[in-house]
């Protein structure tokens, strides 16, 4: 993208399948007598290759993976592996799927704000998740202890089903500290599972898969 006076050149790109189809298609490689599920994605990318409003820049703009951009670009904006001291006491909760991230929240919020995210996410009975942001590459144990503490005493305060599952992805390398904390060595009965060294992004849901030698893969979506 490129400026010219008050005016923005902007090139289209393609991706998925018909992305595939477009680029082969415009550099003059052979098609397939039809897709792998029969649809009209052939026909699709014919069309496009043959629109003059869509065509302009196939030759000079060729994404690096030709077109696949949309299972690489899940894979590489969107999943994240998790580090290896997460506070997972109930392994067989896992995988959890469409949990809505009901809240963002700061190493250092108080209880009354975590009761608030508490009573958005007992209304997902498929459970729910936080981000906490520390703003620290590691924050001082004082802080996560005080986190703990407050989200042990907001589970009470709410009185929070056991059963349903509450998922808390941080980026420091603290999952196992905050999960005891805030269940009192396991002593509290919450469904809770602290996932660390995860990035926060600017997510609706996450999918959480099965652990695999301690470490669990995280993909987001509804990006905004």
């Amino acid at each position: 993208m490129h400026s010219g006076g008050d005016l923005l050149a902007k090139a289209i790109t393609f991706s998925g399948g018909v992305g595939e189809l477009i680029y082969k298609y415009s550099a003059g490689q052979p098609l397939p007598g039809t897709t792998y599920y029969g649809d009209l994605g052939i026909d699709l990318a014919v069309s496009v290759v043959e629109s003059r409003l869509l065509s302009g820049h196939l030759d000079s703009f060729v994404p690096e993976n030709g077109g696949r951009a949309t299972v690489y670009g899940l894979t590489l904006h969107s999943t994240e592996v998790s580090g290896t001291t997460l506070f997972l006491p109930r392994p067989e909760a896992l995988p959890l799927r469409d949990l809505p991230v009901v809240a963002r929240l700061r190493i250092d919020v108080e209880v009354n704000e975590i009761c608030k995210a508490l009573s958005l996410a007992r209304k997902s009975r498929q459970g729910a998740c936080f981000q906490i942001v520390s703003g620290e590459d590691q924050p001082a144990l004082a802080s996560v202890k005080t986190l703990g503490e407050r989200l042990a005493q907001a589970f009470k305060s709410e009185s929070y089903s056991p059963e349903q599952p509450l998922v808390i992805l941080t980026s420091n390398n603290i999952g196992k500290t905050i999960g005891n904390y805030a269940t009192h060595w396991g002593q509290l009965s919450v469904n809770l599972i602290v996932i660390d060294e995860i990035p926060a992004r600017a997510a609706h849901f996450v999918n959480i898969g099965r652990s695999h030698k301690n470490i669990v893969p995280i993909s987001f979506y509804g990006m905004y």
